[in-house]
């Protein structure tokens, strides 16, 4: 129960920030020092470099917000030990993020925003790895379940092999 609560915490901070950055990546953009938008000039190579940027935002957010609407989905789906697969895979997604945003944070950004981000993929990352915390269930094999609609009767099996004419001549 609780490790379904906090997948499904991490999932709703996913999903907001993704839609946050999707939505409003170019005003971000300041916040993380970068220069404002200019106005869309094809001719300017610096302005277009700014826009592929905020573009770029936008996708890394669409993905963000796709990494969180997963993990909701399967927050009601199969048994303890599928969660915690499910957890384990989404604290690797985000620490991976997380290993990203602060090498850009450190050697770019060098922003509060940055700092933020950080500490929300640490904390995604923290959430994630908790849930996936627990005692590792070895799946037991299932006992194969025929119907009984399919079910051979024992009055259909076939019937063994008798020697025939052919067989005693060839004794």
């Amino acid at each position: 129960m609780i490790r379904r609560t906090i997948m499904q915490l991490g999932a709703v901070l996913l999903m907001a920030l993704g839609v946050f950055l999707a939505g409003w990546g170019p005003l971000i953009l300041p916040i993380l020092g970068i220069p404002p938008l200019p106005a869309p000039d094809p001719q300017a190579a610096e302005a277009i470099g700014i826009w592929k940027l905020a573009a770029f935002v936008r996708l890394f957010g669409a993905a963000v917000l796709g990494l969180g609407l997963m993990i909701w989905a399967m927050r009601g789906v199969g048994d303890a030990v599928t969660v915690r697969r499910v957890a384990r895979s989404a604290a690797l997604a985000n620490g991976l993020i997380l290993i990203l945003v602060l090498t850009q944070q450190l050697a770019i950004w060098s922003s509060v925003s940055g700092v933020a981000l950080v500490g929300f993929f640490a904390v995604t990352t923290a959430l994630f790895g908790l849930a996936s915390l627990g005692p590792r269930a070895v799946a037991q094999p299932q006992e194969e379940k025929i119907p009984e609609s399919i079910r051979q009767d024992e009055t259909l099996a076939p019937e063994p092999v008798r020697p025939g004419p052919v067989d005693e001549l060839m004794e």
